[in-house]
């Protein structure tokens, strides 16, 4: 699907059906989806599938074989191949479009990064089938603990 993006001298609606239909294809290139799924997957209506499918053919992109049940003599969806070789070589060069913003969101490096502390974990009493979670939030890291608690720690027995 990449390829249809880079891909040069297409319009809008001709990259969204090619896209549908490499979505669909195998490893060569076949595929078989309807027309409405086509419809569907472009959000377009099947006539539109139509007319940008025929625009498609005519640049070589894409070739279809219609196919007849042959239990039934009803028509079933075509056989269609993408040239993958040709859309390949439709590929456009590589421009640069300035657009790589990990390089614009930076931070100064002397940004301190916060540390959290981490407390050593209690041992449960002799005889207590009680045993601390590690990552459990004690009161400092907890906001709705009253800031009488929060200070007990700071008193001298």
């Amino acid at each position: 699907m990449a390829m249809v993006l880079e891909a040069e001298g297409l319009d809008g609606p001709e990259k969204l059906l090619l896209i549908s239909y490499c979505n669909r294809t195998d490893d060569h290139g076949y595929c078989w989806p309807g027309q409405q799924r086509l419809a569907d997957d472009c959000g377009t209506s099947p006539a539109t599938v139509k007319r940008v499918k025929k625009r498609l053919v005519e640049k070589g992109l894409i070739a279809s074989q219609r196919r007849i049940d042959p239990k039934t003599g009803d028509p079933i969806s075509n056989l269609t191949r993408v040239n993958l070789e040709l859309l390949e070589a439709m590929r456009r060069k590589p421009r640069d479009y300035d657009d790589n913003v990990i390089e614009k969101i930076t931070f100064a490096p002397d940004t301190p990064v916060p540390v959290k502390a981490r407390r050593a974990a209690r041992r449960p009493s002799a005889g207590s089938d009680q045993v601390m979670a590690q990552d459990e939030p004690g009161p400092v890291d907890n906001p709705g603990t009253p800031s009488d608690v929060l200070m007990a720690h700071l008193e001298p027995d």
